[in-house]
């Protein structure tokens, strides 16, 4: 029960924030997308069953095309989420390399490029049932993706499983930490970029041809 309560809370909090970071407040939105990201509900294609418990894996598991709730957004992620795993071997690939089960479209490579800006996306490779997180990279909408935040791996908690139709079901420990520590202003996991890419980017700039078409003399309407 109390765990039930705990998490009808959160998702209390994170639509009242999402609602508020939409009318701008990018401290707000930060804690929405903050509170998306502890959570995991996909369905898939596959075969089999495994759990997730920090580096522990074990199970007999196939799947691909993945779509839902997933790194903090809701997506077809396709064939950059797949997972194999074989009792003590194993691959599971999400949005890391992207090709494990065949070439992901434009849309999924956009998709693939914000889980690397916030830190989410991963390749691990799995021996004796245990986890080992790896690197990798592609070129992805022209950005080099690969792990970037191993500690998600230590604490995510997740069951799996299906014939045919697959379903994944998670939460992250290190991601509900991340959320309430966010509302102090922590950000250990380094994934509150709402309202920080638009500052780096700085005031909009027109382009060289945007310029000329300004200077161009505009051509007066006919009186006939």
């Amino acid at each position: 029960m109390k765990l039930a309560r705990l998490l009808l809370h959160l998702a209390v909090l994170a639509v009242a924030a999402l609602a508020t970071g939409c009318a701008g407040n990018a401290y707000l939105a930060n804690r929405g997308q903050d509170a998306a990201d502890i959570f995991t509900a996909t369905v898939g294609t596959g075969i089999g069953l495994e759990a997730k418990a920090s580096f522990l894996n074990p199970g007999f598991y196939w799947c691909t095309q993945e779509a839902g709730l997933r790194g903090g957004v809701v997506a077809d992620f396709g064939d950059c989420a797949t997972d194999l795993n074989i009792a003590s071997l194993g691959v599971e690939d999400f949005c890391g390399y992207g090709y494990m089960g065949g070439d992901p479209t434009p849309y999924q490579q956009k998709v693939a490029a914000g889980l690397h800006q916030r830190r989410k996306n991963y390749t691990t490779c799995g021996l004796l049932s245990i986890e080992l997180t790896g690197k990798g990279s592609s070129d992805m909408a022209g950005t080099a993706v690969g792990i970037v935040n191993p500690i998600l791996h230590l604490t995510r908690m997740e069951l799996a499983g299906g014939l045919g139709l697959t379903f994944r079901l998670g939460l992250n420990l290190a991601e509900l930490a991340d959320f309430f520590l966010g509302w102090a202003t922590v950000d250990f996991l380094h994934d509150d970029i709402v309202g920080v890419v638009e500052a780096e980017r700085g005031p909009y700039q027109p382009t060289e041809e945007e310029k000329a078409a300004r200077r161009r003399p505009q051509a007066k309407p006919s009186k006939d």
